[in-house]
């Protein structure tokens, strides 16, 4: 049987934390929000929340062991369930003085991952997930990740099984964020009804934006260099919208805003420049390009493939600066 080692990791050694700028109260902590908003630090899935939500997740981070800054980036908030990133959880069992090494395997004939976690004066434990445990719970084969990097993301799910299960009290019962990702519904605690008691009235139908509103969230985020993965990974986290439902179901108001304008969270993520574009937007500014040159480029060096065509003219745009700095060398 064939295996690649992944990882073999040596016992943690007492983690020394540098000295940080950290608020100590909540008028600090809410001053530390606004400013990492107004700097432009701020993660994406933190964009046009208030600062509550920022305070919270520091709050969350200090819970966890992690400095501000740290927090922000690695928590991630799904279904209204906070997770962190599996590097990050990796990092925090590390730190733990308990800590007695991890090492993880990967089959290739059988396309199992395999995560064994020593914690000292405790015995190993061992967690696998394989194709055939992603087909069952349907996720092999699902757009996003699971298609771009399934090796990936099958090391994920064992790793977060073996280090949730061996240090829950480090990681406080806090979910991985790959894994919290393919959850497609949310459990909510389940309380009988009192009996002779009228129970509410049904809540009114949510106005959502359809299928013309659904075109046009497409067309928007795909001028913006956003792909069809990353668009059903905003819906699913920040509107709670996943699979089999799709863009037809935004809320009128995350489109128009609740005063019937532009400016509700699908709106403003649509219409938000994507890493690919901005780095795309850079390299023509680098080159000196008008808005005709840009336009020529574009056209020229974007190929067939709609959802590859800022990937392409990114990689173009890279050997023009490379030639040009050839010729003036």
């Amino acid at each position: 049987m064939a295996t690649t080692a992944l990882q073999v990791a040596s016992p943690s050694t007492t983690l020394a934390r540098p000295e940080t700028f950290a608020p100590r109260t909540l008028a600090e902590a809410f001053t530390f929000a606004n400013m990492v908003i107004e700097s432009g630090f701020l993660p994406k899935a933190y964009v046009g929340k208030p600062p509550s939500a920022i305070v919270v997740a520091l709050q969350l981070g200090l819970e966890l062991g992690l400095q501000p800054l740290q927090a922000l980036q690695s928590i991630a908030l799904i279904n209204n369930t906070p997770s962190v990133f599996g590097d990050t959880a990796l990092a925090l069992i590390k730190a733990a003085p308990s800590f007695d090494g991890i090492a993880e395997t990967f089959d290739e004939a059988t396309m199992t991952a395999t995560c064994t976690v020593k914690r000292r004066g405790e015995a190993a434990v061992t967690r696998a997930f394989s194709k055939a445990d992603a087909t069952l719970a349907s996720l092999w084969g699902k757009a996003g990740p699971w298609t771009q990097y399934p090796k990936r993301m099958l090391q994920m799910r064992a790793r977060s099984f073996a280090i949730r299960d061996q240090f829950p009290d480090v990681l406080k019962g806090i979910a991985t964020a790959e894994e919290a990702m393919d959850y497609t519904t949310t459990i909510d605690a389940v309380q009988s009804t009192p009996q002779n008691v009228p129970t509410s009235a049904p809540a009114a139908a949510v106005e959502t934006i359809g299928q013309p509103g659904g075109s046009e969230f497409y067309r928007t985020y795909w001028s913006n260099g956003w792909t069809a993965a990353e668009a059903k990974e905003f819906l699913a986290k920040e509107l709670g919208i996943v699979e089999p439902r799709n863009s037809k179901d935004i809320p009128a108001s995350e489109w128009k805003g609740k005063d019937g304008n532009g400016g509700g969270r699908a709106w403003k993520w649509a219409n938000s420049p994507s890493p690919i574009k901005k780095s795309v937007d850079d390299k023509f500014d680098v080159l000196g390009f008008n808005d005709e040159e840009r336009r020529t480029f574009f056209q020229a060096n974007c190929g067939e493939d709609k959802h590859e065509r800022y990937a392409k003219v990114s990689v173009a745009l890279s050997a023009e600066i490379d030639r040009r700095n050839a010729q003036e060398q």
